[in-house]
């Protein structure tokens, strides 16, 4: 699992919710989203 490819796990439910989907975790975008948003104000 840690020393594999970049998409070993492709789904995972957690309590019946999904939080990874085709290898792509629910929380991505956000996360995105916020990591510019700090980077931008530390680079400012």
């Amino acid at each position: 699992l840690f020393a594999g490819g970049d998409r070993q796990v492709r789904d995972v439910m957690v309590a019946g919710r999904w939080v990874v989907r085709d290898g792509r975790h629910a929380g991505e975008e956000r996360s995105a989203r916020a990591f510019v948003q700090v980077l931008g104000e530390l680079l400012d």
